[in-house]
């Protein structure tokens, strides 16, 4: 007799040396091989990520796209926009972000930009914390607008600072992950 799994019946699956593929995914799913696997995903799913993206990053899409990297940071930077969008990860907003963005000669760009404030889930105002932080980061020869970018993550406790400036990847801090919208996507595991 051949046993039945949740997801149905295994002499319906085509056989493929002597096994079918359903036939197959169904004995894994019957005997629970996928339980440990599903329960990470799981608590992936229900576990929010912070995340601060620079000014870099949002105007990644506005970049010459004939070059491939450029190209796959700006698909994986749309692509978290959407999570962003769908509530699947935490973006946060500082008042050095909202200051960049406000200098930004085009005003499309800008206002583009400037919406996403409102999707945020937390806003970062000056302290006097994210200055001592920052001072910390431009002692490692950081520019001083990025450290006050990182300083904010970090006061704000995201999981990930992404960005495309590849100078930035160089500097490593135990409180937050540096890295770009590619990197990020893939440490996920989307």
């Amino acid at each position: 007799m051949t046993p039945k799994s949740p997801e149905g019946d295994f002499a319906s699956a085509p056989p493929l040396g002597g096994w079918g593929v359903k036939a197959f995914f169904d004995i894994l799913v019957y005997t629970n091989f996928f339980v440990p696997l599903r329960n990470s995903i799981l608590i992936m799913q229900r576990m929010k990520f912070r995340i601060y993206l620079d000014n870099c990053c949002f105007n990644r899409p506005y970049d010459d796209q004939s070059q491939p990297c450029v190209r796959f940071e700006t698909q994986a930077k749309l692509y978290i926009q959407r999570m962003v969008f769908e509530r699947k990860v935490e973006l946060v907003w500082s008042y050095i972000l909202k200051y960049e963005n406000s200098r930004n000669p085009f005003n499309a760009k800008k206002h583009a930009i400037a919406r996403w404030e409102k999707l945020s889930a937390t806003f970062v105002n000056m302290s006097d914390e994210i200055i001592a932080t920052a001072e910390e980061i431009t002692a490692t020869g950081i520019k001083t607008a990025d450290a006050l970018h990182i300083s904010c993550a970090i006061a704000s406790n995201c999981n990930y600072f992404i960005t495309v400036d590849r100078r930035l990847f160089g500097y490593k801090d135990k409180r937050i992950i540096i890295c770009n919208p590619v990197d990020f996507l893939n440490q996920i595991e989307i």
